[in-house]
């Protein structure tokens, strides 16, 4: 992370330039020098650095402490405090700010660098961490399809939202729960459960299909879907659980027997009404103004139903494709490799213009969401429908970094309409054979009382889905005024519908005055489709949060919003109650580590006091030796005490740090025993690094004592690597004069190797070889705990 820039802020002359001449020598840039709170903003501003070095004490009206809380309002710089005393009042105030570290003055070289570095990964880390969830949470999101993934055990350990309006269950209900609890299949005619082969399924280990059931979910509700089990793999393809797709086809098997009920009825009527049809002209003209009412009503309420794609690509803003998903493949016949950094045309067909795909590509680019129908072709030159929503991707800067399409096959549904019109032109041939003495004016007629009895079983059927949802379901005008509220917003808020279609849907939204209404339309305007949590009031004055989405949409020249709202106070709640439970045990395991550190540096204190009394010169090296082991210890846990990971030590940095304090140690000159480090980037927990340390430090020692006598120059070499998924290897080897041949480690005299043998065997339960060509080697072979 060399070549940073750093602010320093610290008004204390000396102590800034000393500052500042370690952190050249480091390689990092010093953007300025501040030493007043007001001087901090105005260089962060003008030169934005990558990292705050902030004194907690300034001069003036703002503190270093006030100056971090407006650097975290308004830039995502990190800031680490500088003090030279443990205020307990300040530190508080200090930790309010989340800054990425402390450093108490004086200090060391080595630990400013230590925690400038781990200060700037931090806030990198973070900083990607958010990105990938944006990618992740805008594809889910976007996939119309319930999803639930299962572990081995058939467990439930994720639920989409659309799962959850299926099943009609809060997430956690789910989580962690056995799949047959959460989804419940049962046979149509008998209903009789039908038990899911979950375990035969995962003995397998391959995607499976399963043809339309009937789900009954926790609402004792009933709907039919198809649902299919498709393996997850690790990047090893090992099996680690199941991804269970399904989707509510209800509509579609109810639309395919209203269809062929109403063949069979149409059927019927020209056999047995033909002769009829003259006389009933007059009241099938009542009952087409009739229908159309029905049917402008049935069109305001299909806005609001929304079909779910199933097919996802992510592009860059060039248009290069970045990601497709299994459904994709399995539709177009491509596999990713084939598509990954090429662009989408390789779908083209013939079929559109390149007016259209221009037209497409610039509202993309202008950051609007594009809908619509392609007309594409296969890998095996098999042409396929697809229904398609293109969304911009936005950074957390507002910037548009890719683009996101979802997609689903509606190759059937167009062969079915165009069976349908076929179906329908052949039936209204045999009325025409059949009643000549029609005129045309009648036919016309005919046609019309056959559409709008279609839409009139839609409209009813769409009506009691809307009035009996579960969640709120609010249409309000651009001005504001709700004019159609379901039952469950009466039941909900306390009110009657009449009440709440002569009110403001400001006079229930608490967290929204009437004056910022025009603002917020314009914004649920701009953005289409929106979710976001706000606060309701019932009529009694209950204030609870609710999650909204939003729908804007145009309606015989009017303007509306659709609004799903949902109580969302238990998730609130147990949220916040999880957040105060984690912050409490990390604080407590940190102190826990912080603790021990101190105790084993006051041990070495005391052990270093009582050598100073002892002349005998074998008792001081045994006691020295004792020190440094205990100090091997402590830096676990120092390590732990300022990692994130409690569990785990970077095996890397904790063989570096012993190897460093022990060259401090024996005051041997790095010119003279130089080190050469090749650890895999593998992380222990304190059962394993404890040992590991205890053996570096008496290898290292050891070597120091007799591997170089007479002043010889030499050089240490540590290599550590994961042999296999458990399994470690050490090799330590220095080019010094050798030790003695044929070592029996049961019996040698020598307390550190002596040590190291006793670790090795009987603590680790590894292998320990040694090889005295050229110098020393030793090989040590142990399995981690896992």
């Amino acid at each position: 992370m060399e070549n940073a820039k750093i602010l320093i802020v610290e008004d204390q002359k000396t102590t800034a330039k000393k500052i500042e001449k370690d952190l050249l020598k480091m390689g990092y840039t010093i953007t300025s020098i501040a030493s007043t709170g007001e001087e901090v903003i105005e260089s962060i501003e003008k030169n934005r650095p990558d990292l705050v070095l902030m004194d907690i004490i300034l001069e003036g009206k703002m503190d270093g402490i006030d100056a971090s809380e407006q650097i975290q309002a308004t830039f995502d710089i990190p800031v680490v405090f500088l003090t030279a005393y443990a205020d307990t009042t300040k530190l508080k105030r200090a930790t309010m700010t989340e800054p990425y570290g402390y450093l108490v003055k004086p200090f060391e070289s080595k630990e400013l660098r230590a925690t400038i570095e781990s200060a700037i990964y931090k806030h990198r880390s973070e900083k990607k961490l958010k990105e990938s969830q944006m990618w992740l949470n805008t594809t889910l999101n976007s996939i119309g399809d319930g999803v639930i993934t299962i572990n081995l055990s058939g467990h439930v350990i994720f639920i989409n939202k659309v799962a959850i309006s299926l099943i009609k269950a809060e997430s956690d209900y789910a989580i962690g729960k056995p799949l047959e609890d959460v989804f419940t299949m049962m046979d149509e005619q008998t209903g009789a459960k039908i038990e899911i082969p979950i375990q035969k399924i995962i003995d397998k280990g391959i995607s499976t299909k399963i043809s339309s059931n009937i789900l009954a979910n926790v609402k004792r509700n009933k709907i039919t879907v198809e649902y299919s089990f498709e393996p997850i793999k690790d990047d090893k393809t090992n099996l680690i659980g199941f991804a269970l797709v399904f989707r509510d086809v209800t509509k579609k098997i109810s639309a395919e027997k209203r269809l062929q009920r109403y063949q069979n009825d149409l059927e019927r009527m020209v056999k047995d009404r033909t002769l009829e049809l003259e006389e009933s002209n007059t009241k099938l003209t009542n009952e087409i103004v009739e229908r159309k009412e029905l049917e402008g009503r049935l069109r305001k309420l299909n806005l609001a139903v929304v079909q779910s794609p199933a097919m996802v690509l992510i592009t860059d803003i060039k248009g290069n494709i970045e990601y497709v998903n299994p459904k994709f493949a399995k539709v177009t016949g491509y596999t990713p490799a084939e598509v990954i950094g090429k662009k989408p045309s390789v779908l083209i067909s013939k079929h559109h213009t390149t007016d259209e795909y221009r037209q497409m590509w610039d509202r993309l680019q202008s950051g609007k969401e594009w809908h619509g129908e392609f007309y594409n072709k296969k890998k095996d030159d098999e042409y396929y429908w697809e229904s398609a929503t293109i969304s911009p991707l936005r950074n957390e800067d507002g910037l548009i970094t890719n683009y996101v399409k979802v997609a689903e096959d509606i190759t059937s549904h167009k062969i079915a309409e165009e069976e349908l019109i076929k179906s329908q032109c052949e039936l209204e041939n045999r009325v025409a054979e059949r009643t000549e003495e029609l005129s045309k004016a009648n036919e016309l007629l005919q046609q019309e009382i056959i559409k709008h009895k279609r839409a009139d079983d839609k409209l009813q059927f769409t009506q009691f889905t809307v009035d009996n949802n579960s969640d709120i379901i609010y249409w309000v005008r651009s001005d504001g005024r709700i004019t159609y509220a379901n039952h469950a917003a009466c039941a909900i808020m306390g009110y009657s519908r009449e009440e709440l279609n002569s009110m403001s849907v400001t006079d229930i939204a608490s967290d929204l005055p009437e004056n910022n209404w025009p603002s917020h339309f314009q914004e649920l305007k701009n953005a289409g489709s929106k979710t976001f949590e706000a606060l309701h009031k019932t009529k009694a004055g209950h204030i609870f949060p609710v999650e909204i989405l939003t729908n804007y949409l145009t309606f015989a020249g009017n303007e509306y919003v659709c609004a799903y709202v949902r109580d969302i106070t238990e998730r609130v709640t147990i949220n916040e109650q999880l957040k105060d439970s984690l912050k409490e045990k990390e604080a407590l395991l940190q102190e826990v580590h912080h603790r021990v550190k101190n105790n084993m540096q006051m041990i070495c204190s005391l052990i270093n006091l009582r050598s100073k009394y002892l002349k005998d010169k074998e008792c001081i090296e045994i006691f020295e030796d004792c020190v440094n082991r205990i100090k091997s210890m402590a830096l676990i846990h120092e390590n732990l005490y300022k990692s994130n990971d409690f569990a785990k030590i970077n095996l890397a940095k904790y063989v570096k740090d012993i190897s460093e304090e022990l060259i401090l140690f024996f005051g041997i000159s790095q010119n003279r025993v130089k080190f050469s480090f090749d650890v895999d980037n593998i992380s222990l927990g304190i059962d394993d690094a404890i040992p590991c340390g205890l053996i570096i430090n008496e290898l290292v020692s050891n070597t120091f004592k007799h591997a170089f006598p007479n002043g010889m120059n030499g050089e240490i070499s540590i290599k550590i690597r994961l042999t296999n998924e458990d399994e470690l290897e050490l090799i330590f080897r220095d080019n010094g004069i050798g030790a003695p041949p044929n070592i029996n480690f049961e019996n040698i005299e020598t307390l550190g190797l002596r040590l190291v043998n006793g670790i090795v065997t009987k603590q680790l339960r590894g292998k320990l070889k040694m090889n005295t060509q050229n110098g020393t080697e030793f090989c040590i072979i142990f399995k981690k705990h896992i």
